[in-house]
């Protein structure tokens, strides 16, 4: 808890009123393997949501329709979900990345002056 804290005063996400975003370690498995730009959060690892992200992220999953005929697949053409949706095969990972974005809570850069990861 303690250096979730620091590492919260450090990027000014302390304040209740702090922007939304989230930190996490972001999976950059489509940027080394297809060069695409969509990183996502491993949720293993924990996701830590400002008030003011989690709260716009949460009213928009309230409304998120499930969607079973979209399938786990990293062809390009196939990535894109149309927005917000709970995607069979993907428990929190890729659906937490399309939603955050659809509810304009961005994820912050997580390592450090040497490219290590906080965390």
């Amino acid at each position: 808890p303690e250096n979730v804290r620091w590492f919260a005063a450090q990027h000014g996400l302390a304040d209740p009123d702090s922007p939304p975003r989230y930190f996490a370690r972001l999976n950059d498995f489509t940027k080394r393997t297809l060069g695409l730009l969509m990183p996502f959060p491993e949720g293993g690892a924990g996701i830590c949501f400002t008030r003011t992200g989690l709260l716009q992220l949460g009213q928009l999953l309230e409304r998120a329709p499930y969607r079973h005929d979209v399938s786990q697949s990293w062809d390009p053409e196939h990535i894109d979900t149309g927005g917000c949706s709970y995607i069979t095969g993907h428990n929190d990972d890729v659906v937490i990345r399309f939603c955050a974005q659809d509810a304009e809570v961005d994820p912050i850069d997580a390592y450090d002056e040497f490219g290590r990861l906080f965390g």
